[in-house]
């Protein structure tokens, strides 16, 4: 149901469409496909009020798991084999919030208010029974 929720959320939608661009040219640059500098210098990169010491990257999660297991096995008439089952598992996805390497993170406080106090909050379709969600009521 994403894409009930950049429907009514435009940040939400705007953060779909970086995360395809992102990933589709990853795929490009991967498979071979160069990079045009040139037309990559004439864009600024956007400042965040952390400054230079702000992660650019979203570090994502990713464990490699391997096991090996060797089995002695009886074969036909007085031979014995040796069986090695080699077992690996990969997992790619999702956000790592852990700290890096220990470091704390810095606290950082901001005396306005960061949400504007004259609109009134959207319920996210996620949030809403099955009948009240906007793609329910025009389905009937």
């Amino acid at each position: 149901r994403f894409a009930e929720v950049a429907s009514h959320v435009p940040a939400a939608s705007e953060l779909f469409q970086i995360a395809r661009a992102t990933v589709l040219a990853v795929y490009l640059l991967n498979y071979g496909c160069r990079c045009n500098d040139s037309s990559l210098e004439r864009y600024r990169i956007p400042k965040v009020p952390e400054g230079e010491s702000y992660a650019i990257e979203i570090p994502t999660l990713v464990k490699d798991r391997n096991s090996t297991k060797v089995i002695s096995q009886a074969a036909q008439g007085d031979d014995e084999q040796i069986v090695m089952h080699r077992r690996s598992l990969s997992m790619r996805g999702g956000v790592d919030l852990a700290v890096p390497n220990g470091r704390k993170v810095p606290v950082r406080s901001i005396a306005a208010r960061c949400l504007d106090t004259r609109t009134r909050p959207v319920p996210l379709p996620l949030f809403l029974p099955a009948a009240a969600s906007p793609a329910a009521a025009r389905a009937a």
